[in-house]
């Protein structure tokens, strides 16, 4: 399958799980517009990667941890003050906290269901501690604001917040098709998260499509053009982007032992956030 197939079948598969009549208006569109589908995307690579050919149990997974990652992201939004998600105003907003909070947890109820499905405790476990890991770095994260890391503390707490999900998807998949974990893959599994998240705070930081210049430091958050660079924006621009080509490279070098034809699909999977 190709990423777009994937894709359309990861979202029929979480469409089908909304059952609650009238409640999924809340959260449809911001479940379906805009979103890439990368974790999944990245369960299902990791399975061609070890010859486990996508079943039921693959699909819930890689649909179960979308919807966590959604929920993440509603709750995310709440704290952070957040005001465009997936270019739509933030359901908070919209919608109001209350039914935010509870559409979260609406989701991530049904990733629940979907995980129980697998029928592997050991599946429910990894994804058990990737919420709660999840749930730690986002606690730490608020009890730091306004207070600037130096760059080796950025890059661990972009790693915690962003790798869990990665994670257990790489470590639920190996689980599934009963294979002994490889822990270079796992340590290219939370390089590629950690590179995914720099690439996205820089999307956030350097505001393309308005052509303006934003920054998370309102709201206490540093990210790496905060930490990296000079106040020139022109100079932020091309150091970020250097330091980020250079940890996509160390990255897919950690990958160099693997079969060409088996990791060509992570090279699409940067090209995906890369916007190439």
């Amino acid at each position: 399958m190709n990423s777009e197939e994937i894709k359309k079948r990861v979202d029929d598969k979480i469409l089908k799980c909304f059952d609650l009549e009238g409640f999924d208006r809340y959260f449809e569109n911001f479940m379906f517009n805009g979103a890439k589908r990368l974790r999944a995307l990245y369960v299902y690579k990791t399975a061609e990667l070890l010859d486990y050919k996508p079943d039921d149990k693959i699909l819930n997974l890689a649909a179960g941890i979308e919807l966590i990652h959604g929920a993440s992201l509603i709750h995310d939004d709440i704290l952070d003050e957040g005001q465009i998600r997936r270019n739509t105003p933030c359901i908070h907003l919209t919608k109001g906290c209350k039914t935010a909070v509870l559409v979260g947890d609406y989701l991530l109820g049904t990733a629940m269901k979907l995980i129980f499905e697998i029928k592997n405790p050991k599946i429910s476990e990894i994804l058990s501690n990737a919420g709660l890991s999840m749930t730690i770095s986002e606690v730490q994260a608020l009890e730091n604001r306004f207070k600037k890391p130096d760059l080796k503390l950025y890059l661990k707490r972009s790693k915690e917040k962003t790798a869990p999900l990665f994670l257990a998807g790489a470590r639920g998949v190996y689980e599934i098709a009963q294979i002994k974990e490889n822990e270079k893959f796992l340590k290219f599994t939370e390089n590629f998260a950690l590179c995914f998240q720099i690439k996205d705070d820089l999307n956030n930081f350097f505001n393309n499509e308005k052509n303006k210049f934003s920054s998370d430091k309102s709201s206490g958050i540093y990210t790496l053009a905060d930490i990296l660079a000079g106040e020139n924006n022109c100079d932020k621009i091309d150091i970020c982007e250097n330091f980020l080509t250079r940890k996509i490279e160390e990255t897919k070098d950690i990958l160099k032992e693997f079969p060409p034809s088996k990791k060509s699909g992570f090279a699409d999977l940067f090209n995906l956030f890369e916007g190439k």
